[in-house]
């Protein structure tokens, strides 16, 4: 489970919480601060008689964190 947040707009953001798609891409810039690229899957559970399934997933790609923001995701 991972909880991410999005900036959108000035003072803005969402919380999307869902499941990390695969293993985060690690990487590194000339300058030597760690980057890391993931996506986040979200699926709905819904009622079908008397049992929950899952229903229609919803992917969110190309979150991308850097530097200390790394060490304090919640992935």
């Amino acid at each position: 489970m991972v909880e991410a947040i999005k900036q959108v707009g000035e003072n803005m953001s969402t919380v999307i919480i869902g499941n990390v798609g695969r293993e985060p891409e690690l990487k590194f810039l000339p300058s030597g601060v760690a980057t890391a690229k993931f996506s986040v899957a979200v699926s709905k559970r819904v009622k079908q008689g008397d049992q929950w399934v899952d229903g229609e997933t919803t992917w969110y790609r190309g979150f991308i964190v850097t530097g200390k923001q790394i060490g304090r995701a919640h992935v």
